[in-house]
C-alpha cells in the first residue's frame, strides 16, 4: 500500500514539474534584455536598446542611441518619426519592465527641453542663400536659426537623411520654389517625382496593396516562382508598432499565410 502511494506521489510530482515547465514556455518569447522576439525585435548593443533592424536607417539608429544613452532602465524603440527640419526626430519607446511609453524629442541632435517644445516667435528675418536665388526664414525649431540653405548641413555636421536617402535610393535631388518656399523634390529612377520627405518617410510613392482572398488560404500548391513581395500582416500579430511584415518568395506563398492581409511588390523595407 505504501508502495502505491509513493508511486502515485512520484507521478504526481513529475507532472506538476511538467506542467511548470510547458507554462514558462508558453508565452516565454522575450530574450535576455526583454526584447518582444515574437514581434521582430533584437537587442542592438550599439543602441542600447530593442529595435527593429529593418525599419531605422542611419540618421533614425543615431537618434535613438542619443535618447536612449541618458537612460538607466531598459527600453524598445517602437518608433522613430522623421521630422521636418536637420536632427529633429520625435522617439516613442516602451519600458521594458511595466511598459510605460514615453516620447522624446530631439531637435538639431539634442534632447528637447520644454523651451524648445514651445512655440517660439521669430523675427521676421530672411537671408539668401550662396546660389543667389533661395531665401531662408527663421525656424522656431531650431532655435530661432536659419534654415540650411540647399547643400548645408545645419550646425551638426549631419546632412539632410531625406536628401542622402534619395540618393542612397538611386534618386536625384532637386529644389524648387513653392508659395511656402523652397522644396525638396527626390526624382526617381522611372521619373517619379516625390518629396524628399515623403519618400523618405515611405509614403511616396504609394504602393499598390493588393488583399488576399479567402480561397488563397492554405494553399499548398503555390508555384516555385521566384517574385518577392511584402506580406503585411493583419491585426491578430502581436506588434507594438503596426503594421508588421516579411517577405514571401511569390503572392501565392504569402496569401497561404492566415496572418498576412495584403501584399506589395518587392522585399519589405528595411
Amino acid at each position: 500500500m505504501k508502495t502505491q502511494v509513493f508511486i502515485m506521489g512520484l507521478i504526481f510530482g513529475v507532472l506538476l514539474v511538467a506542467g511548470c515547465a510547458k507554462e514558462q514556455i508558453i508565452g516565454g518569447d522575450k530574450d535576455e534584455h526583454g526584447c518582444l522576439i515574437s514581434a521582430g525585435y533584437s537587442w542592438n548593443a550599439t543602441i542600447g536598446a530593442c529595435v527593429r533592424e529593418w525599419e531605422l536607417n542611419e540618421a533614425q539608429r543615431e537618434a535613438a542611441k542619443l535618447v536612449v544613452a541618458p537612460l538607466s532602465y531598459p527600453v524598445t524603440v517602437v518608433e522613430v518619426e522623421v521630422l521636418e527640419c536637420t536632427g529633429c526626430f520625435n522617439v516613442k519607446l516602451q519600458r521594458n519592465d511595466n511598459q510605460a511609453m514615453q516620447t522624446i524629442k530631439l531637435v538639431d541632435w539634442k534632447v528637447a527641453t520644454q523651451d524648445d517644445t514651445e512655440p517660439k516667435a521669430c523675427t521676421e528675418e530672411a537671408k539668401i542663400c550662396p546660389d543667389g536665388k533661395t531665401v531662408v526664414a527663421r525656424n522656431p525649431e531650431l532655435n530661432c536659426e536659419f534654415d540650411p540653405c540647399p547643400g548645408e548641413t545645419g550646425g551638426t555636421g549631419l546632412p539632410n537623411p531625406a536628401s542622402v536617402y534619395c540618393e542612397e535610393q538611386g534618386g536625384t535631388l532637386k529644389m524648387v520654389e513653392t508659395d511656402a518656399g523652397t522644396q525638396g523634390i527626390c526624382v526617381l529612377e522611372d521619373g517619379t517625382e516625390c518629396d524628399e520627405w515623403a519618400y523618405f518617410r515611405g509614403e511616396c510613392p504609394e504602393l499598390e496593396k493588393t488583399f488576399c482572398k479567402p480561397e488563397q488560404r492554405g494553399t499548398v500548391a503555390c508555384t516555385m516562382d521566384y517574385r518577392p513581395v511584402c506580406g503585411w500582416f493583419n491585426e491578430s500579430i502581436l506588434c507594438i508598432k503596426y503594421p508588421c511584415a516579411a517577405t514571401y518568395s511569390n503572392p501565392c506563398t504569402a496569401c497561404s499565410e492566415e496572418i498576412v492581409k495584403y501584399w506589395t511588390e518587392g522585399e519589405c523595407p528595411e
